[in-house]
């Protein structure tokens, strides 16, 4: 079953369908957290994070999957996605015109 439900959030990501899938790992990490998908489906949901713009939540996703799982391939994956980063940019400063 913890397979099945990985692959159902896997499915929606190929599918370039990002919050459905990060709803669909949640169920597989929260249904299964000892499954041998565990660790996979929080890859999967911060790379999802990521595709999605979502930096920093993608991160800590990832962090947390180094965390819970620091001696798997996923724990790899994610520390190298993590290094493929770099430094966040700041924010670009938008100037204001002022009236003349």
């Amino acid at each position: 079953a913890s397979n099945a439900q990985f692959y159902i959030g896997d499915i929606s990501y190929q599918q370039g369908q990002f919050q459905k899938a990060i709803q669909e790992y949640d169920k597989a990490i929260e249904q299964y957290p000892n499954g041998n998908k565990a660790a996979a489906s929080q890859l999967k949901k911060g790379y999802a994070y990521l595709n999605m713009d979502r930096r920093a939540q993608g991160t800590q996703e990832l962090n947390s999957l180094m965390k819970r799982f620091p001696n798997t391939p996923e724990a790899s994956l994610a520390k190298d996605k993590l290094a493929s980063l770099g430094p966040e940019k700041p924010a670009a400063r938008v100037k204001k015109r002022t009236a003349r």
